[in-house]
């Protein structure tokens, strides 16, 4: 009656368990923390326990599954020796998701390492000799991680010449103005900046199982399986980081707003009314927005066939004309 007993008991509490490392999974999206209001600092812990207890939990039971195959392949008139051996070679093999997971938890998570890396470039003009690029990518940021965050601090004393940031800075919805201070040494510097997909989005629910299965999403491989729009921001971004390294007194831009949807048309427009201050621009285009921010528009309209005539409107001078008339 007693062993029965227990048997019930380790059986609930074995059901409980399971079901707080369940909920304690879900803790891992930030969309949960926010919704149920719970501190991050507290539902980290538990959703990295979470995490953790299932990588490792996956890991014995792979290794288990291999040793008693392995086992049942021995022949019955293997010497016991050599099952002691094969069995202590298990359990320490058994031991190895547990060694690594505690490196990647106590050691790995807060060993940041900046690699310095030299480049040799031909035909680089003589001015920008000695260019120092600093570049980051993946910060995968939360509101707690404050080693991540003096380290981040830290980076503003290599002095970079140009800040090249690939994304993924983000890890939780409450993380911008983390990010935004821990990177705030940088941010007086020119830079480049292309969004992540967590910059966009904040995580969301998904079943693990997907990431095992084959990604039939857009994967891009090579700049030119890219789109017109992505191509076209990835040079404008390259050129304005030059300009802003290096000005010049003119920039000839020759319709790089074609293939940009609204929405970053406008990013267009805001960045070059910025380094006007610096640099004027001459830009052919016949994007009704990119023609709305220009000071001076000069047209080219035929009037007879084959005969071309060049237009020009001031723009402050028409405003001025169209108020003085109304």
């Amino acid at each position: 009656m007693l062993a029965r007993t227990s048997r019930r008991w380790l059986r609930r509490c074995i059901l409980l368990f399971a079901v707080f490392v369940a909920v304690c999974y879900i803790f891992t999206f930030s969309v949960a923390l926010a919704w149920l209001r719970i501190p991050t600092a507290i539902g980290s812990v538990l959703g990295a326990g979470s995490l953790t207890y299932f990588m490792t939990l996956t890991g014995v039971l792979v290794i288990y599954q291999l040793l008693s195959a392995a086992g049942k392949m021995l022949p019955a008139e293997t010497d016991p020796g050599r099952r002691r051996a094969l069995n202590a070679a298990g359990s320490a093999l058994m031991a190895a998701p547990f060694a690594a997971v505690g490196y990647g938890s106590f050691i790995q998570r807060t060993d940041f390492r900046v690699r310095e890396v030299d480049l040799s470039l031909t035909g680089l003009a003589p001015d920008l000799e000695g260019l120092r690029i600093l570049h980051l990518s993946d910060i995968h940021m939360a509101p707690d991680q404050r080693a991540k965050q003096e380290w981040l601090r830290g980076l503003a004393d290599l002095e970079p010449d140009l800040v090249v940031d690939t994304g993924d800075n983000l890890a939780h919805m409450r993380a911008v103005p983390v990010v935004a201070d821990a990177l705030g040494g940088l941010l007086d510097v020119p830079g480049v900046y292309v969004l992540g997909s967590n910059d966009y989005y904040a995580p969301g629910m998904r079943n693990p199982l997907l990431y095992l299965l084959p990604d039939t999403g857009k994967r891009n491989t090579s700049m030119h399986l890219r789109s017109g729009g992505e191509k076209a921001l990835t040079a404008i971004s390259l050129v304005f980081a030059l300009f802003q390294l290096n000005p010049a007194p003119f920039c000839l831009l020759d319709e790089v707003d074609a293939p940009l949807d609204d929405p970053n048309t406008d990013r267009f427009c805001a960045m070059v009314r910025q380094m006007a201050e610096v640099t004027q621009f001459l830009f052919i285009s016949h994007n009704k927005i990119t023609m709305e921010m220009a000071n001076q528009l000069v047209g080219i309209t035929m009037p007879d066939p084959g005969v071309s005539r060049v237009v020009a409107v001031d723009i402050a001078e028409a405003l001025e004309l169209a108020e003085a008339t109304s």
